[in-house]
């Protein structure tokens, strides 16, 4: 390779990376102006295991609503920033398989069951004063060796 054309080769890659440091500044800056523009919403809570605990207010401005749930989690009944409904639920399913259980005394279960538990809530706000919740639970076991265990496994249907 000769003098010039490896002079000519370190000025091109002095300017490919001249171009990405260029281009990684601007990436930076970029994707950081929406979290300025952003900056007035507080950040979305956590969803809490006690799902009375909730509190869905923030959503009252229509800019913060950014997660697909959240037309769910505020549904406006008025003008006023308190007067919402909030809609929820919750699916879990666990599978439990144990071996050999309690030395053998109990019925043997060679592909095990499955747990499972449905919950569907409400929760009306009317102002500062007034809230009703109301929560409708269901748990269920499938494939068990010797069906449910009574208040344990299963209880088709709750209301609280």
């Amino acid at each position: 390779m000769s003098h010039d054309s490896s002079t000519s080769y370190e000025a091109i890659v002095q300017s490919v990376y001249g171009f990405a440091e260029v281009a990684l500044v601007l990436l930076v800056f970029l994707s950081s102006a929406p979290s300025y523009a952003a900056s007035s919403c507080p950040p979305a809570p956590r969803y809490s295991d006690t799902r009375y605990d909730d509190d869905f207010t923030y959503l009252h401005d229509r800019a913060c609503r950014s997660d697909f749930w959240d037309a769910l989690k505020y549904i406006p009944l008025a003008a006023e920033k308190g007067w919402y409904l909030s809609l929820g639920g919750e699916i879990r399913e666990r599978y439990e398989r144990f071996h050999n259980p309690l030395w053998g005394q109990q019925p043997q279960s060679p592909g095990g069951y499955l747990l499972q538990r449905y919950l569907l809530f409400g929760d009306l706000h009317l102002g500062d004063n007034v809230r009703i919740f109301a929560e409708l639970m269901s748990d269920w076991e499938t494939y068990r060796v010797g069906g449910p265990r009574p208040q344990i496994d299963e209880d088709q249907l709750d209301f609280s």
